[in-house]
Order: structure tokens, then sequence, then C-alpha cells
């Protein structure tokens, strides 16, 4: 099966092509690939963090080990896009901010780091990263480039009621980036207690920002509660329970999707029946990685006159993390309204 990710390949990252040969045809195979992919990945960063050592202790690393850099703002890294996107709208002018992802055209799970963010992390005095293994990369490069006044904030541990469900797409969970904003703020302070002011002015103007959404996730308890959708894997999941919305999909089905092996083929029927048979009122799918089981899918609910709706990875362009929250509810309301799809928002 192969997952396409646009132009991801131009990025340096591997596609999950290896990692979508026929499950139940050639499973040893499938096994043995992911394993290599796995090992050339890690030797890739170790290389890439052994390179950076050395170039570390060649020169001047007053930097890397104070929080202010040569800007004189304090070096900050968010590991995907809607990380650095709250580290500035807390930070402002006081932060510089780093982003490792930033493509909405790339596979988060493929991308392999460079040295020159692995310089970054090393200067950073401030890092926010997803965790629940969603970006492991960033912690090979926090050891390799050990610094004692670096605060790393992982949204994953702030995550309660999971229901066992390993699912790391945290930033759709309504209340959770004011989590990571609160934790943002509170790491600027200790670093920079001069603008402490400011800080917490923009916390609360970050924390304000989220009240349209919490009413758009509101409206749709109220409007469209127990409405069924399908999804092709949990991007959304979170943003969906909280409006009320029931998910058909087999959960065996989704895992498998977001951890790049085929779902068994009585899911993959559950899945297509609930199109073809009009069970659900809108299909949520992830743009930023496809492959021919969930463009199938597309493709049926086109025919089926099922609403399509994009449910992103990362910070699409032209969005801060309040307005990608915003649009993201308001196509999906749009869609079991109006029967409307979106199924990019790429400006």
């Amino acid at each position: 099966m192969k997952r396409k990710t646009n132009s991801a390949d131009k990025q340096g990252n591997l596609p999950r092509t290896a990692r979508r040969a026929n499950q139940a045809a050639i499973h040893g195979t499938q096994v043995r690939i992911k394993a290599r992919r796995k090992l050339i990945q890690s030797t890739k960063l170790a290389a890439v963090t052994g390179t950076l050592a050395a170039t570390l202790l060649g020169c001047n690393t007053e930097h890397a080990s104070v929080g202010f850099g040569k800007t004189g703002m304090i070096e900050a890294v968010g590991a995907e896009a809607q990380y650095s996107n709250v580290i500035k709208a807390i930070g402002g002018k006081f932060v510089r901010v780093s982003t490792m992802i930033n493509n909405p055209n790339v596979d988060p799970h493929d991308f392999q780091a460079g040295t020159n963010d692995a310089k970054k992390v090393a200067q950073a005095t401030l890092v926010v990263q997803n965790g629940l293994g969603y970006d492991s990369f960033m912690t090979q490069l926090e050891s390799a480039t050990q610094n004692p006044k670096r605060t790393v904030i992982e949204a994953g541990t702030l995550v309660r009621g999971t229901a066992g469900k390993t699912n790391p797409h945290v930033w759709y969970k309504p209340g959770e980036m004011n989590k990571v904003a609160t934790a943002v703020a509170s790491a600027l302070i200790k670093q920079d207690g001069a603008h402490k002011q400011v800080y917490e002015k923009n916390l609360s103007k970050f924390q304000t920002s989220m009240h349209t959404w919490q009413s758009q996730i509101q409206d749709l308890r109220k409007h469209y509660r127990n409405a069924p959708v399908a999804v092709t894997e949990p991007v959304a999941d979170y943003l969906l329970h909280a409006g009320g919305l029931q998910i058909k999909t087999p959960w065996s089905f989704e895992a498998a999707v977001m951890n790049g092996i085929d779902p068994s083929p009585e899911a993959i029927r559950t899945e297509k029946n609930l199109l073809t048979k009009h069970l659900v009122k809108l299909l949520i799918y992830n743009p930023q990685a496809t492959d021919t089981v969930s463009e199938s899918l597309l493709k049926l609910a086109r025919e089926n006159h099922i609403p399509i709706v994009a449910a992103y990875e990362t910070l699409p362009p032209g969005y801060d993390y309040a307005s990608w929250m915003t649009a993201e509810t308001k196509n999906i309301e749009n869609a079991l309204r109006t029967g409307q799809s979106t199924e990019t928002m790429i400006k």
C-alpha cells in the first residue's frame, strides 16, 4: 500500500511506502522493512548529533548554555508548528522561535532531523514538543545536546482521560493548548523575570482567543450531538469527541493507519460500508498522509455524496493556532449542516 506525502520526498523525508506492504501476505517482510527503516533513521540521527557534538567542542558554545542568544532574545524551539505558534504568542518580541516540522505537505511521522535542527535544539533554553512517541527524535536531540538551563515542555504529559487509547494528536484536545501556554509563560518568566507582566498579558490574550473555539464546540454538542462520522485516522478524534459526535470507524482501523500498517480486511470492509450505506454524515481525513486505502475511501465518499473535511496534523500556512482550530471546527459544522466539503485548507 503506497502512502503519499506530497512533497515530502523532496524534503528528504522517507515516505511510508515501505511500511505499507500487505500485512496478511508478507507480514514478516513488513516487520523487517520497519526494523531496517528504524535502524536507518536512528543511524542518521546518531550521525547528525555526533557531528554537532564535534562542532560544539570546536567552537564557543556560550550561547548554547544560556537563555539569551546573540539577538538578545530567548532561544526557543517548537517541535511542531502549532507549538512554535504558542511560544511566539506568549513570548512575543522577547523570544526567537525555531520550528522543526512546519511543512504542511510533509508527513510528521516521517520527519528526520538534520544538523541545523540539532544546533537549534542545542541553543534553546525552552523546547515544546508533543511527546507520546509522536516526535521522539526531539528526545534524542536533547540527550545529545545537554543544556542544564533548558526547559522541555511535553504537551502529551499534560493530557488526561485518553481512555487507554494512544492518540498523540493532543493539540486537537480542547483546553490542552491553554495548559501548554501556561507552562510556556511560567518557563519564560523563570528565565526572564524582567518581562513577567508581558508574558502574563500575552497568556491572558491567548486564553481569550480560545473562547470562540470553545463556543463552537458547545454549538456542535447542542445541534449535532451523536451525529455519526467516519475518519481515516485519529488526527481530530479529541475534537470530535468534545463536540459530541460519534466516531463509527473501528479503532483498529484508525490505529493501523496511524501506525503505518494495513488495517484488517474486516476493518476496511466496515469502514467502506459506513460510506456506501450512508451510515455517517461526513468523512474526516488527514491530507498530509494518504495511502491507497484512504484514497479509496475519499473516492467512495465523493461517489456517495458524503462530505469530506481535511484535518491537518501541523499548522497550515496563514493560520495561528486559534484560527486553525476554529476553521477546522467550522468546516465540520458546515459539512454537517450543508453537506459542504473542505478537502484542503491551504490558501
